[in-house]
């Protein structure tokens, strides 16, 4: 497919990809997520559950989606997948960080070496001047390195949340069937209510939108 967007941190990669590619759906563009689910679309195509396939798999999968006119691919990028290679060699348009706590320490040794895995997307995969969102629930340092290497491969970095720059987050408010979402885009304040309760859904469908603007 033309258009393939990776999404990596700890949490929310699941729910990220397939609201990416709701969004996309609602825009009347065929588009499919890959990851934990398998292959999530409107046509009747399935793939391998796992987090980040690998690279056989992975080309296969992309291959069906593209042969059944889909365009558009939200892809779950593992730490495994990541320090495995898994996903080099695709041409990704563009990527998201969504957050990063105590996980797979078993495989990577180390919060540094975990953190490193993640940064990979945007260090070594993803194209230079390519679109980065990401969360401000990212951690400081974590959100410091990937700044960096944004200015050096000259990526555009977008950040949504309560200190966002791309989409702004003001508050929440609890609904009986979910929240209410208040957020500033450009200027224009917005009340956007989504069908999910828990405050990092906000931070997961921000991204997803985020993502959806730039591709």
């Amino acid at each position: 497919p033309a258009t393939l967007v990776a999404v990596t941190g700890t949490n929310g990669k699941t729910s990220t990809t397939d609201f990416l590619r709701q969004l996309w759906a609602l825009a009347a563009l065929p588009a499919a997520c890959l990851g934990t689910l398998g292959v999530v679309t409107a046509a009747d195509i399935t793939g391998p559950s796992l987090t980040t396939p690998d690279p056989v798999e992975l080309a296969a999968a992309l291959t069906t989606l593209a042969r059944a006119g889909v365009g558009r691919v939200a892809l779950e990028a593992s730490s495994h997948g990541l320090d495995q290679c898994r996903l080099d060699g695709l041409r990704l348009s563009a990527g998201a960080f969504t957050n990063l706590t105590r996980d797979h320490l078993d495989y990577h040794g180390s919060m540094d070496a975990y953190r490193d895995a993640k940064l990979r997307l945007f260090q070594e995969v993803l194209p230079p001047r390519s679109p980065v969102v990401a969360s401000t629930a990212l951690d400081a340092d974590s959100l410091a390195a990937l700044h960096y290497i944004a200015h050096r491969r000259r990526h555009d970095v977008r950040l949504v949340g309560e200190d966002g720059d791309a989409i702004r987050l003001l508050r929440t408010t609890p609904q009986p069937g979910g929240q209410v979402l208040s957020i500033e885009v450009e200027g224009a304040i917005r009340e956007v209510p989504i069908a999910l309760p828990g405050r990092f859904q906000a931070d997961n469908a921000l991204v997803a939108a985020a993502l959806a603007q730039v591709t």
